[in-house]
C-alpha cells in the first residue's frame, strides 16, 4: 500500500529521460512504444520522465512540461496506456537549474538559465555561467511547481507526483553547500537550504490533496572515485524526517551531485550503504524506495530483506530487457 492505492508489487519503475518527445513537448511514436513496455512489465508503479514545471526549467528542448494545460492533455495518452493495464503512474516534476542539457534552450524565448547562487554544478555541460535566483523568482519556481502538480493529475491523469530532488537538478543545488552559497534564508544552515524543498512539497501537497505525492531525494554529494563532499547523509536523514512530517507518501533515495550509474551495467547498488542509513534514522516514518544499479531479483531481495527499502525502484534494466520481470517470477 502507498498512500490509499493498493500496489500488485514491490517493483517501482523508474523515471528514465527518454528524449523521445518532439519539441512542443507531444509524445511521439517512440514515446508510446517505451511507455508501453513500462506499463506492459508487470510493475507495481511507474514514474514517468522528468516534466518541466517551468519554461526557465527545461534540461532538454524535447521533454515533457506541464507549466500548460495543452501540455498536459497531450500526456493523457501516455497515462492511458498504464490505465489499462491497472497501474498506479506518477509524473516526476523537476526544475532542471545549471542542469540544463541543451545549449540550444539558451536561445529560446521565455528561457533564463538561473541556479540558487550562480554557480556551477559538478556535472554542468554548459560554459555559461548561470544567473542567481531572486527571492520573487524563487516564489514563482514554487507556485509553478504546484501548478504542474495540478495539472499532473487533474489534466494528464496522473496518480500522483514526484518532485525531483536529486541527481544535481535545481532543488538539489539548493540543499548542497557545494551549490547554493546564498545568505539570506534559502541558504546558509540545513534548514534554510531545504527551505525551497519544504516550501515545494507543501504547495504541491495542498494542490492535490489525497494523491500520491513523493520525493526523488539526492543522499550525498559524490562523484566516481572522489570522496564524499557537500551533502552528507546525516543531512539527509534529517530532510527525510522533515519531508515526512509534511505528508510525502514515500521518498525515493539516488545521490544529488554524484555520476554513478551512467556508464554502469553490472549488478551494483552504489548508494546502498547510505539508503539504508537513512531507512534506519527515519525509523518507519515513511516509505522508502531505493535505485541504483539493480540489475538482479537477489539484489534486488537483499535490498528488501536488509531493510534498505520498502520498495526497490528499476530504471534502466526496463530498456535493456523489458520482460525481466516475468522472467524473475520464473525463476521462483
Amino acid at each position: 500500500m502507498v498512500g490509499n492505492i493498493v500496489i500488485a508489487n514491490r517493483i517501482l519503475a523508474e523515471p528514465m529521460a527518454t528524449q523521445s518527445f518532439d519539441e512542443d513537448g507531444v509524445p511521439t511514436g517512440k514515446t508510446m512504444e517505451i511507455y508501453m513496455n513500462y506499463a506492459s512489465s508487470g510493475v507495481g508503479i511507474a514514474i514517468t520522465e522528468h516534466h518541466a514545471v517551468h519554461p526557465w526549467g527545461r534540461n532538454r528542448i524535447n521533454q515533457p512540461r506541464l507549466y500548460d494545460k495543452e501540455s498536459a492533455s497531450y500526456l493523457l495518452q501516455v497515462t492511458d496506456l498504464f490505465r489499462r493495464k491497472h497501474i498506479p503512474v506518477i509524473a516526476q516534476l523537476n526544475f532542471a537549474g545549471s542542469m540544463t542539457a541543451d545549449e540550444e534552450l539558451l536561445q529560446a524565448k521565455h528561457f533564463e538559465y538561473v541556479s540558487p547562487s550562480g554557480k556551477h554544478s559538478p556535472r554542468d555541460v554548459i560554459a555559461v555561467s548561470p544567473r542567481a535566483l531572486t527571492k520573487a523568482e524563487i516564489d514563482i519556481i514554487i507556485e509553478s511547481f504546484a501548478n504542474a502538480a495540478y495539472r499532473a493529475v487533474n489534466f494528464a491523469g496522473y496518480d500522483g507526483v514526484q518532485i525531483h530532488c536529486a541527481h544535481g537538478y535545481l532543488l538539489g543545488q539548493f540543499l548542497s553547500p557545494m551549490t547554493n552559497r546564498r545568505n539570506d534564508t534559502y541558504g546558509g544552515i540545513l534548514r534554510n537550504r531545504a527551505r525551497m524543498l519544504y516550501d515545494v512539497v507543501s504547495e504541491v501537497r495542498k494542490a492535490i490533496p489525497g494523491k500520491l505525492l513523493s520525493v526523488r531525494l539526492g543522499m550525498v554529494d559524490q562523484m566516481p572515485g572522489e570522496p564524499t563532499k557537500g551533502l552528507t547523509v546525516d543531512d539527509t536523514a534529517r530532510v527525510a524526517k522533515g519531508l515526512a512530517a509534511l505528508g510525502v507518501n514515500w521518498i525515493g533515495l539516488s545521490g544529488n551531485h554524484s555520476g554513478f550509474g551512467a556508464d554502469r551495467n553490472d549488478d551494483c547498488p552504489y548508494f546502498a550503504q547510505p539508503a539504508e542509513v537513512v531507512h534506519e534514522a527515519i525509523d518507519g516514518e515513511i516509505l522508502i524506495d531505493y535505485a541504483g544499479g539493480v540489475r538482479s531479483k537477489k539484489t534486488a531481495l537483499d535490498l528488501l530483506e536488509k531493510n534498505v527499502c520498502e520498495i526497490v525502484g528499476i530504471g534502466r534494466l526496463f530498456s535493456r530487457d523489458p520482460n525481466f520481470i516475468s522472467k524473475w517470477r520464473e525463476a521462483d
